[in-house]
């Protein structure tokens, strides 16, 4: 059934074996898709005469016969209807209905439940369609997937999807009952191609085309529609030029003192953006702000006030630049609707609308402060909402000793440098938030990491400890070679745990006295490899897993498991080598004494540019030499 599975021009195809071929590179062997008779394919892998049925779905009975992977393909049955068909949402709407269904499908096996919907069997979909748009039937309940290649391939109109699906089935891949070695590796091919992306990319290649036509009728309203749309624009630009012409002609002088307002807000825009580029904090975002209002721009006054959400609802004045005092000019100030709560600053929190008072004198919102405001030769003012998405957290209020000013073209610049300081403090928030989400993860990762490292103490306090000795003087080493803090912090916690690979080795072979035989060496070898593996697939924002797997490389290639050479080698995994050896040199072990520090610096000294990185060997040399830096126990 196309598209999920089907054959184009005899091989093959659909979204079904597109997503079959994915699983190819993450199984050994190569995979082979046949069409045949299903009868014949159900039993060729009952029998074993081959591996797998792809696309069945699993019943009891089936059970039996098969063993089934996790699901391979989700199927939504939905309601196909007429464009122009209203009503219909759901299988409780389809009471009375005539419906077109697929013989052995099941929509067949739910609708029949329901004696009040009237089945019509349709040969094939395509066939359903048609009658639905013939008006011999009133819905068709069909895979969505299968039902809108259908309508696509065969280029129908006035066919819609309406309402959510009325059941949705999921199909699996069968293998032989018992054969669990092929189920795992299928169900882990599964889960790989779903966690990298590729079977989410075989889904979007095959999602359906979308089956809303219109009819002839809708076409034409829709030209109507946009013929309208486009006269009223033209209708408005005519308008607008109009009134663009006679305010030309108002005289130039007003024009100029418009145009003058208008750069003084422009002017006022752009360094207040600037502003918002280079803030760091809040506080000193809102006081470049209210500097920016009275320097460059002009006015008498500028302050941010914020809404708070007490019982009085007060307002309380956060920043502001043209009254030099300790002390807020204002007080008692409330977005409260009350006398104290009437000026333009509390109406625009209230409302979240600006508010404008071309004279103070006159307006009776200022009659608790009018006095004090005349008196410092404010004359008229403008409050600006704050708001994020869901309410306004406070204003911007602005005073200027003109009548003339905020007008409109002044009113849109300074709501645009409203908006735009919203955003800024909203975004310096969230900078905030997010760095101390990230500080939290962090320290997160590191417990899980200190948890790992105590696991391996449970089992071998030995190896613990030498862990332990080993992120110190790693760190140390990173430390002396001045590299970052964030480096160094990667370095200290891969080397907590830099054995953690060792847990999977036998205790006697590590705590064994006398020489190790081949065989035990080689199990030894291993354990970069094994703590490589466990941690691969952990998010550490260092490479933790990769350090692990080369702690144990050398410069010349002599090192294992890899046998890296020079740069292929990270730095972190060239000091955690350097650190290892000294620590394991110097310490006592359980089946030796220790050899001493002196031992160990010939060691790396012995092997400078060879086996060991020579500024790794010269930071830890210089550590324990000249700085007498001594391995804490």
């Amino acid at each position: 059934i196309a598209p999920v599975v089907y054959l184009n021009n005899g091989t093959p195809a659909g979204v079904v074996v597109d997503i079959v071929h994915a699983l190819e590179k993450h199984i050994p062997q190569p995979i082979e898709i046949r069409a045949m008779d299903w009868s014949e394919a159900q039993a060729l892998v009952a029998r074993g005469d081959a591996d797998a049925l792809i696309q069945i779905n699993e019943t009891e009975a089936r059970r039996k016969i098969y063993d089934f992977s996790d699901t391979l393909l989700e199927s939504k049955f939905s309601i196909f209807v007429s464009a122009d068909r209203v009503g219909i949402s759901g299988i409780s709407s389809l009471q009375g209905l005539r419906v077109g269904v697929e013989a052995g499908g099941l929509p067949r096996q739910v609708l029949e439940k329901n004696p009040q919907i009237l089945l019509s069997v349709i040969p094939n979909f395509l066939e359903g369609f048609k009658l639905l748009n013939a008006g011999a039937i009133d819905a068709v309940v069909v895979d969505y997937r299968v039902g809108s290649y259908v309508v696509a391939e065969n280029k129908l109109r006035n066919i819609r999807i309406t309402g959510d699906p009325i059941a949705f089935s999921y199909s699996e891949i069968a293998v032989k009952k018992g054969n669990t070695k092929l189920l795992a590796t299928i169900n882990h091919a599964l889960q790989a191609i779903k966690a990298d992306g590729t079977y989410q990319k075989v889904i979007d290649k095959w999602k359906p085309t979308e089956v809303v036509f219109q009819t002839r009728e809708q076409i034409t309203q829709e030209i109507y529609r946009i013929t309208i749309v486009i006269l009223l624009i033209l209708f408005l630009i005519a308008i607008l030029w109009m009134v663009t012409i006679r305010k030309e002609l108002a005289g130039r002088k007003a024009a100029e003192a418009r145009l003058l307002r208008s750069n003084r807000a422009l002017k006022t825009l752009s360094a207040g953006n600037l502003a918002l580029v280079r803030a760091t904090n809040e506080d000193e975002l809102l006081r470049s702000v209210t500097n920016i209002l009275v320097e460059a721009g002009g006015y008498v006054l500028a302050t941010v006030d914020y809404a708070e959400n007490n019982p009085e609802k007060t307002i309380t004045p956060m920043a502001w630049s043209g009254f030099e005092n300790s002390h807020y000019w204002a007080e008692h100030l409330s977005w409260a609707d009350t006398e104290f709560g009437q000026l333009p600053v509390s109406r625009a929190i209230r409302s979240g609308m600006t508010q404008v008072c071309h004279d103070i004198a006159s307006d009776p919102a200022f009659k608790p402060l009018r006095d004090a405001a005349l008196s410092r030769g404010y004359v008229s003012n403008i409050a600006l909402p704050l708001t994020d998405k869901t309410r306004t957290f406070g204003g911007l209020s602005i005073y200027s000793s003109s009548a003339e000013d905020f007008d409109e073209e002044e009113v849109r610049l300074l709501e645009e440098l409203a908006s735009d300081l919203a955003f800024g403090i909203i975004a310096l928030r969230m900078r905030v938030a997010h760095e101390q989400q990230a500080i939290a993860l962090q320290q997160s990762l590191k417990q899980s990491i200190q948890t790992i490292a105590a696991t391996v103490e449970a089992r071998d306090p030995y190896t613990a400890g030498h862990q332990r000795r080993v992120a110190a003087l790693a760190t140390a080493i990173a430390q002396e070679m001045d590299l970052p803090e964030e480096q160094v912090n990667g370095i200290h916690l891969a080397a907590i745990i830099h054995d953690l690979g060792k847990i999977q080795i036998p205790a006697e072979i590590l705590s064994k006295p006398g020489k190790l035989s081949n065989i035990e060496f080689m199990l030894i070898k291993q354990h970069p490899q094994a703590g490589y593996d466990i941690l691969k697939d952990v998010r550490f924002p260092w490479p933790i897993a990769e350090v692990i797997l080369q702690h144990h490389e050398r410069m010349d290639g002599s090192g294992y498991p890899q046998g890296l050479k020079s740069e292929q080698i990270l730095l972190e995994s060239k000091i955690m080598a350097v650190a290892d050896v000294v620590e394991a040199m110097s310490s006592h072990r359980p089946y030796r004494p220790g050899f001493g520090i002196e031992a160990a610096l010939d060691e790396i000294i012995l092997g400078r540019g060879t086996r060991y990185d020579p500024q790794v060997v010269d930071a830890c040399v210089a550590l324990l030499q000249e700085k007498k830096y001594v391995i804490p126990d």
